[in-house]
């Protein structure tokens, strides 16, 4: 009975087989979507409102979106250089400050010391994606033209709703 039955089995899934395949190749031909070959519907550019940009390309950088915000690839670049050594001032920086609030609680509380044991920013530097310029027209000034007065806003992206 083992070996019969151990025959059946092989020449059942030797025909199993091509036959499932034949029918499910079948079955895709039969149930195959028949818009698939219609020409899509295209329009120009110009002619697309802004919320549907955005719902197409919604990871779209500010100063694509915003004509008030600029690229800053060299601000960026100019981090990464510099992060190690930016990371070195600023974590002693913080230590140094943090220094006298932390004696105010030596003492109290049983609090023995309070100190850093490993303090640092990472290794991946902050990404800027956009500079913007920032109008004070309230005051009726602007600050757009003055070179020494560099108002900063860094971008990030915020879902616009239409």
């Amino acid at each position: 009975m083992g070996f019969i039955g151990t025959l059946l089995g092989i020449i059942g899934f030797g025909i199993g087989v091509p036959i499932g395949l034949v029918m499910g190749y079948l079955l895709f031909i039969y149930f195959e979507s028949r818009d698939v070959f219609k020409d899509p519907v295209t329009k120009p550019l110009e002619e697309v409102d802004v919320c549907s940009l955005v719902d197409l390309m919604p990871e779209l950088p500010l100063w694509v979106l915003k004509p008030d915000y600029e690229r800053v690839d060299w601000l960026n670049k100019f981090i990464q250089h510099m992060w190690p050594y930016l990371d070195k001032v600023v974590c002693g920086t913080i230590k140094s400050t943090m220094k006298p609030y932390f004696a105010q609680y030596t003492g109290r509380f049983h609090i023995e010391s309070i100190e850093f044991e490993n303090l640092t920013l990472g290794t991946l530097p902050p990404m800027i994606d956009a500079r913007g310029r920032l109008r004070a027209e309230g005051h009726g000034r602007r600050y757009d033209g003055h070179p020494w007065i560099i108002p900063f806003r860094a971008g990030t992206y915020k879902k616009r709703s239409c």
